[in-house]
This record gives C-alpha cells, sequence and structure tokens, in this order.
C-alpha cells in the first residue's frame, strides 16, 4: 500500500480530556491505525468486480490479513484500544447523543446484513464496496466531526464495520466462487 498524507484529527476530538489523557505514542499509533484503515477502504474501493475464482480468493485472503491486523491491536500502553473508545470514552454520552453522529449513509451501512453463503463473486464484491462506501463515510465523518460525541460515534461505526468485515471474510472461506455463475 502506497504512503499517504495523514489527514488533522478534528479539534472536537483533540480538545477532549480522554484524548489529552492519552500519551503522544497512543496518538500517533491511533493515527496509524486511522490511516490503515483508508488504505483498506481504497483497496475495497478499487477491486475489480468480476476477476477469476482463485484471483478473488487470494484478493480476499490479503484483505482479511490487513483487516485482522487493523482490528486487533495488541494490547499494550502504546495503543488506544477501540474497546476504550467504546466503553470508557462514551461513558458521559449518551446513546443518543452518539446516533446523532451517525449519517444515513452509515446507518444504512451498519445495518446491512452478511452476504449470503450462496453468494457469487459479484454479489459479495457489491457487499465489499457497501461496506467500503460504509468506512468511507465513517472516516470523512471523523475527520469533519464538530462534536466530540459524533467523533466517537464514527469510531464506532468503523469498529462494527471492520468486525462485520471481517466476519464476512472470513464466512466466505465457505462460499464455493469456482462454481458459482459469475
Amino acid at each position: 500500500m502506497k504512503p499517504r498524507t495523514p489527514r488533522e484529527f478534528p479539534s472536537a476530538f483533540l480538545n477532549a480530556s480522554d484524548v489529552k489523557a492519552s500519551s503522544p505514542r497512543q496518538i500517533a499509533n491511533f493515527a496509524k491505525r486511522l490511516d490503515y484503515i483508508a488504505e483498506i477502504t481504497e483497496t475495497i474501493m478499487s477491486e475489480p468486480v468480476i476477476v477469476g475464482a482463485d484471483e478473488f480468493r487470494e484478493f480476499l485472503s490479503d484483505l482479511e490479513l490487513d483487516v485482522s491486523v487493523n482490528h486487533n491491536s495488541p494490547p499494550s500502553e502504546e495503543y488506544i484500544a477501540p474497546w476504550l473508545v467504546h466503553s470508557s470514552w462514551t461513558f458521559d454520552l449518551t446513546s443518543s447523543e452518539l446516533r446523532a453522529g451517525l449519517s444515513e449513509i452509515l446507518e444504512r451501512a451498519l445495518e446491512e446484513g452478511a452476504p449470503l453463503l450462496n453468494s457469487n463473486r459479484v454479489q459479495f464484491s457489491n457487499w465489499l464496496k457497501d461496506l467500503g462506501i460504509g468506512l468511507r463515510e465513517a472516516l470523512d465523518s471523523f475527520y469533519d466531526a464538530t462534536s466530540y460525541s459524533a467523533a466517537l460515534a464514527n469510531l464506532i461505526a468503523m469498529d462494527v464495520l471492520l468486525a462485520k468485515l471481517l466476519a464476512g471474510l472470513s464466512s466466505s472461506r465457505l462460499m464455493d466462487f469456482a462454481n458459482s455463475s459469475v
């Protein structure tokens, strides 16, 4: 994956006490994690719809590795764990405050179901693209957030979409793309 120009965190996020309590190393690693999510999103969005079954499997396997590495940050004092963001950082916020920070596009992506086990390559590619659109929306909405609750809501949405992506990629190993109609 190619180097990217890092985006600036929104001031509403940086000025929050939970974020200010994080070390510069944690913030830098958090920025790297979000950049990796952006790379994963670009990979999904650039995947050709129709390729051979073997190439498609290789693409999905590589993508599964990237998502696994990103979604499972090592437990360490150098990283801000997703669980910390989901639980501790949202402690004083209501679900209504968080939901208000989500766009309709993102809500649809969060409600999208998993691909069926009898999905063909085109159907699975379309499911991937829909998740990619959701991830891009969550990233853009995080960086454009004007409130701490909106920033956190979009971080949570990213993690939900990554978990759905990982589950779908894992279940794709049970799908017969070689014998499906496309």
